[in-house]
């Protein structure tokens, strides 16, 4: 039996009514996944979100070999600006741009970087090419002050402090994720 059948078998024009609204009220409601999207690009979020995205997935882009002598920075009026370990992996990849770009966007085709910028800068060990297999919970991760700090600049702009805070609080953690130590496997 529906929510909306009456006991006595039938449908009444009030259930039928009834039934109508709610339908209308329903429609009216969006995902909190089509809200995220929105949300972060009014508040100009969407490029420091994919900057960490990039970050966090650069070996998986552009394979493990190239990902341990580079690190994409930033992103910036559809630039992508890549730190090279040394003078001669940056002319490698003045050679390398076209194939890095298609890469790029097929992986985040809303940004369209249409430029890469290469400069020499200092390339940390990556945590993405160990081999590790146990993979933390985003509720696992502590996150680190850098992190933290990085949010609370993200996230200035918002003037609801409990919005602001949960916000903070899943952007650090997302952030420290990819630092986060493998757990033991005991």
């Amino acid at each position: 039996m529906s929510f909306f059948h009456s006991p006595r078998g039938g449908r009444s024009k009030l259930d039928c009514f009834i039934e109508f609204r709610y339908s209308q009220i329903m429609s009216t409601f969006s995902s909190i996944g089509s809200i995220i999207p929105q949300f972060a690009k009014s508040y100009g979020f969407d490029l420091k979100i994919l900057e960490a995205r990039l970050q966090a997935n650069w070996a998986h882009i552009v394979g493990d070999s190239l990902a341990s002598h580079t690190r994409p920075d930033s992103i910036k009026f559809r630039k992508l600006f890549l730190l090279a370990e040394n003078s001669a992996w940056l002319q490698q990849l003045v050679f390398l741009k076209p194939m890095i770009l298609e890469k790029l966007n097929t992986f985040a085709a809303e940004a369209q970087v249409t430029d890469i910028v290469l400069r020499i800068g200092t390339i940390q060990p990556s945590a993405h090419t160990s081999t590790h297999t146990s993979h933390p919970t985003i509720d696992s991760v502590n996150p680190t002050g850098a992190a933290v700090e990085l949010a609370n600049s993200w996230t200035v702009g918002i003037q609801e402090p409990a919005l602001r805070a949960m916000l903070v609080t899943v952007i650090a953690k997302g952030l420290s994720l990819n630092a986060h130590p493998p757990r033991s496997q005991a």
